[in-house]
């Protein structure tokens, strides 16, 4: 039993053959307080996560959601890198690639009357990569093994394609 004294001390009360002792134990961690100062409401907790923390945990996320993934990538508009789980040298030229097939499938999209792309799919014999528009200024890039459920990617992209612009400060 854990019983509260002055200064912020716990205690812990054992009793052994008609002794009572106590214990003092350390101080828990410090609970998180909201303090309202006019109308404004602060946090004790400063942090907040960075971006790159946070297209890492979409990144994380996408995996946890379908596990078989090779790689998961997001890339700018121009090519580079901006997060991903890829081997560092293939990183980049599928950054390159993926947003010369965003580009190229735009294109042949509008030429053709069938609206605003919305995804490029390149089968080959070991497998799938899929490159998603994720709003104008970034690309999201899945690869797996061909038995790849592509409709759970397809549902996983559309979540990490909000994330990604709430991430990147587009809505």
């Amino acid at each position: 039993m854990h019983i509260a004294r002055p200064l912020g001390w716990f205690y812990r009360q054992s009793t052994a053959k008609d002794t009572t002792t106590w214990q003092r134990l350390p101080a828990p961690e410090p609970r998180r307080e909201l303090r309202r100062l006019g109308t404004i409401t602060m946090t004790t907790e400063t942090r907040q996560p960075t971006k790159s923390e946070g297209l890492a945990a979409v990144i994380s996320s996408i995996h946890d959601a379908i596990p078989e993934l090779f790689g998961v990538m997001i890339a700018s508009i121009d090519g580079l890198a901006v997060a991903h789980d890829l081997p560092e040298g293939d990183a980049e030229r599928i950054a390159a690639m993926a947003a010369t097939a965003l580009g190229l499938g735009s294109r042949i999209s509008e030429r053709t009357n069938l609206g605003a792309l919305t995804e490029t799919v390149i089968r080959g014999t070991q497998g799938h990569l899929v490159v998603y528009a994720t709003g104008s200024d970034a690309v999201l890039v899945l690869t797996g093994p061909l038995d790849s459920n592509l409709t759970l990617m397809r549902l996983e992209a559309r979540v990490a394609s909000v994330q990604i612009n709430a991430l990147l400060g587009r809505h």
